[in-house]
Order: C-alpha cells, then structure tokens, then sequence
C-alpha cells in the first residue's frame, strides 16, 4: 500500500514538473516574456526569450519583430539596418502587434533622416492602437525635430504620463512650453522632471542642475522670485545661475547682492549677456567697455548690442548710442522676421525652405546652435526628394480594405 502512495507520489510530480517545462517552452509565452523585455527596454532579456522561437515556422513573424528591436539597438553599419528592415517587413504578418511593428518603422525612417515617411508610418501605428506607447514616442520626436511643436506636445505628454521614470520626455515638454511663452505650464512640467530622478552629469541623461535651472527662469519669468531663489540655492554656481539670482535681486530692490552675483559671474565668463545687461541697470559706465568689447567680438549678436545701447544710455553716452542704432535696427528687422517664422512654422510641417530661412536669419544673429538645429530640420525635409528607403510600408489591414 505505501509502496503504491510512493508510486502515484512520484508519478503526479513527474506530471506537474513535465507540464511545468512545457509551460515553460510554449512558444507564446516565450515570445511575450519577449515583448515584455522589448518594453521594459531589456535587450538581454529580449535575446534569451528569442532563441525559444527562433526557427520555428509558426512564430516566425513573432521572431521577426524581437529581432528587429534588437537590431534596433546597436546598428553597426547600412547592412545591420538593411537586415532590421527586412525583420520588420516580416514581422508585418503578426497582426495582434502590428502597432508596434509599424512604431519601429516608423522609428526607423526617424533615425534615418526620412521625417515625412516617419509622420506617416506612425500615424497608421496609431490607428492600429491609440495607445501604442512606441508611436507616441517617436512621432513626439518627429514633430518636434520639424518644427512642429505644438503639435508634439500631445504624443509627448502622452509618454510623459505613462512612463514612470522617464524625467527627459518632461523636460523636453517644458522647454516647449518655455519657448511658447507659457511659463506655468513649464515650469510644471521641470518639477514633473525633477521629480522623475534625473541624472547629476550621467551621460545621454538629462542633467538635474540644468533642469532647476531652467526651473528657476520659469519662476522668474512668472514674478515668483523666491520660488526662483529657492531652486537656485539647489544648483552649482555658474555664470547662468548666477545672473538668475542677480535678476531676482533686482527686482526684489537689492542692488547689493545683485551686484556681486554679476561680478562672479563675470569672473567666470567676461561676455556673459544676461550679466553685462544687469551690469548695465547696476553699473552702467562700466558696462559700456564691457560690452563694446563683447560686441566687437560678437558684431550680429541682437542681444548684445540691444544691451550696449542700453548701456550707454544710462551712462549718458548718447552719441555713442545712436551710432549703434543701424546696426541694431537692421538686426532687430532679422529678429522680428525670425520671431514670425518660428510662430509660421508649427502650421508649415513641410516647408523645407521656410526652416532654411530660420536657419540663415540665425546664423546671421550669431546663433550657431539655433540655426544648426534648424538647418537640420530643412535637411531632413529636403531629403524625402531622395528614392524611398524601401517600398511603402503596405500592412495586412490595407489589404483588407
């Protein structure tokens, strides 16, 4: 009789332990233990749960899409990408994840310079599923790069929302906000960063110190000066820090402090514009050699020599100012016609040469960084004349209508 307990005993946890294997090794479970990797961003993961379905005919399009996220990550060259286009053209035929099969493509056309084909494909992704995380992400990116901001914000928001951890998409989220002149809704959007852990220096991160700074001029710009002090007590001291705290203090009627805020930031850098326009309300004699020395280096830079003028002015130097003044007026016609086209271009999606035309007005007003930007987002429009990366995408849903 024990004999035969001992046996059926045996006998069920032979049973219990073969189903559990072959739980273990069903290929659908393997692959979405994959997808789990893809969205949890765990390449290692995601490679391990791969081999479980790799070669098997039926779940081909399944290994497709693993393996093109994969190939995704590190590219090494036009024949690693080629390879990831063909998975994903494969992968097409899983319909149950097309959305994000779509997303990746999408993805893609993004990182290779093809935004008008990346707008497209993503839009469909979005169709497929309105909640597809990967297509919010990319067209948020997508849209920005182009110009469109505005119309960013609400697939950036949408990200923002439903990534726990993810400080960067609410930094980017307040510095659109920043440029549109809406300084609550910013200001918002830097403490929703702060509050996501931000990196202090980690490389590829968003910084911490450059998001409360960015805080800290959104409060100012909103007349909460001790909010802004209360943030830049947070921050290391820079010549950008410290010309926020110099401002506070001039409008809080302390001229003392907002005096030696200007004097170390100078120290740290001589042509610092927002410290020489704040030497000029404080100092204003010195600040004419200052800043006709800073303008002598930088002769198309608006703001400086806005801030000469003003300067000298103050200091009671009149003529000195009006030689200034065609100059300045020819520059401040640039920067009106700058200001106008980057309100135009949130409704131009496409105009290629309209974002030239920002580009050059910005180098002409020594705005490297600026007219860099938008050259790049002129070069990626002018490339959609160049031939397509592949055929168009054609889905199984279109092949149903």
């Amino acid at each position: 009789m024990r004999r035969s307990i001992r046996l059926l005993v045996a006998a069920l946890a032979f049973l219990l332990v073969g189903g559990l294997f072959v739980r273990a090794a069903d290929p659908a479970r393997q692959f979405q233990k994959g997808l789990a990797g893809v969205r949890a961003n765990e390449p290692e993961k995601v490679r391990y749960h791969l081999l479980s379905i790799e070669g098997r005919q039926d779940f081909r399009s399944q290994a497709s899409l693993l393996r093109g996220w994969l190939g995704l990550q590190s590219p090494k060259g036009p024949d690693d990408l080629i390879g990831v286009w063909a998975d994903l053209k494969d992968a097409l035929d899983d319909e149950q994840d097309l959305a994000l099969t779509l997303s990746l493509m999408g993805r893609m056309y993004y990182l290779g310079g093809r935004y008008s084909e990346a707008v497209d494909v993503l839009h469909k992704a979005l169709r497929e599923d309105p909640n597809e995380i990967e297509a919010h992400r990319w067209l948020g990116s997508a849209l920005y790069d182009i110009g469109a901001s505005s119309l960013a914000l609400e697939h950036l928001e949408w990200v923002g929302n439903h990534e726990a951890s993810n400080a960067g998409i609410w930094s980017l989220i307040g510095l659109i906000y920043k440029e549109h002149f809406d300084f609550g809704r910013a200001a918002a959007a830097y403490r929703e960063a702060l509050s996501r852990q931000p990196s202090t220096g980690e490389a590829g991160k968003p910084d911490a110190n450059e998001i409360r700074l960015e805080l800290a001029r959104c409060e100012f710009a909103k007349l909460e000066y001790d909010a802004a002090l209360q943030v830049l007590r947070e921050c290391p001291e820079t010549a950008d820090s410290l010309a926020v705290k110099a401002e506070c203090y001039v409008e809080m009627g302390r001229p003392g402090n907002a005096q030696e805020c200007v004097e170390r930031a100078l120290m740290q850098d001589p042509e610092h514009v927002e410290s020489l326009g704040l030497l000029a309300k404080l100092q204003p004699a010195q600040a004419v050699e200052r800043l006709s020395k800073a303008v002598a280096k930088k002769p198309h830079d608006y703001e400086l020599r806005l801030r000469l003028v003003e300067a000298c002015r103050l200091a009671g130097e009149e003529k000195l100012a009006d030689e200034q003044l065609p100059v300045l007026d020819e520059l401040r016609q640039m920067n009106n016609e700058l200001e106008d086209l980057l309100v135009q271009v949130n409704s131009d999606l496409a105009n290629a040469n309209l974002r030239h035309r920002i580009a050059f007005l910005a180098e002409r007003l020594d705005m490297p960084e600026t007219a860099a930007n938008w050259r790049r987002a002129a070069e990626l429009l002018d490339s959609i004349n160049r031939p397509p990366l592949s055929l168009p995408v054609t889905t199984p849903s279109d092949t149903r209508k």
